[in-house]
């Protein structure tokens, strides 16, 4: 098997690196900052810093990345409003229930106890 020999191998490095400089100069997508308006050891992060990272990452992604970004966050969306609507169901439930055993208590137990 031949070896590439060394001024190949330096040729090829400096067009990579040509490349790299390129499209790092070039700006590809806008970068969002956000300045810090709290103490640098805080470690609060707002809603605003949050979506302005994930818009910036979203961006950043290709059509298929994008794509699939999508549905993974449409199918986590609807799992978390499933879960949500399950747990109100089951307090809403739950408070059915004891008004029911509240009721049942104040009509079959407490007149018997005011007898006594």
């Amino acid at each position: 098997m031949p070896q590439p020999n060394e001024k190949d191998l330096k040729q090829r490095l400096q067009e990579l690196e040509a490349e790299l400089n390129q499209s790092s100069s070039a700006p590809s997508s806008p970068k969002v900052t956000v300045e810090a308006s709290r103490s640098p050891d805080s470690k609060e992060i707002s809603l605003m810093e949050i979506a302005s990272s994930v818009m910036s990452w979203f961006s950043g992604l290709g059509t298929t990345g994008k794509v699939i970004a999508g549905v993974v966050g449409a199918f986590a969306a609807l799992t978390l409003l499933k879960v949500t609507v399950t747990l109100v169901s089951t307090v809403v439930s739950l408070v059915a229930l004891g008004l029911i055993g509240y009721v049942a208590y104040r009509v079959l137990i407490a007149p018997k106890t005011d007898d006594i």
